[in-house]
């Protein structure tokens, strides 16, 4: 028994030049699927930050929201505080005098107010602005 062998037509080798641009073509090729996928990662990486953003926005929204609604429901309810001291006061003085003291209160709580949190941000303006090692202008170790 005799095997027979196929016969293949000779190839002869690649030229260097061949070879040189074999190894440049799947170079390229490497390159080009290595750009594909940082797209694609980008492009999927983008959607989601889209969806984060959305999430977010909705969350702020509906928070928002709450905070305005309970706002409206604690200025109605000062309002009518404020009503039923004026009402209190109108047993013992005219009703222009109760309005006018209850304003008057109002007023002078938020002046105080205005006052301490300017006091507030111009100490913090100070502790920013001074450099931590710094000596305190106090002497004592205080800001």
């Amino acid at each position: 028994m005799a095997i027979q062998t196929e016969r293949r037509p000779e190839v002869d080798p690649p030229s260097l030049w061949e070879a040189a641009a074999e190894v440049v073509e799947a170079g390229q090729q490497v390159m080009l699927d290595r750009v594909d996928l940082l797209r694609n990662e980008m492009t999927h990486r983008v959607d989601q930050l889209r969806e984060e953003l959305a999430h977010d926005v909705t969350q702020f929204a509906i928070g928002t929201g709450i905070v305005v609604a309970a706002n409206v429901v604690a200025m109605l309810g000062w309002l009518l505080l404020v009503a039923a001291f004026v009402a209190l006061l109108h047993r013992w003085m005219p009703l222009d005098a109760s309005f006018a003291t209850a304003g008057g209160l109002h007023v002078a709580v938020g002046i105080v107010l205005v006052v301490l949190a300017f006091q507030r941000f111009r100490s913090g303006a100070e502790r920013i602005a001074r450099p931590l090692d710094a000596p305190s202008l106090h002497g004592d170790g205080r800001g």
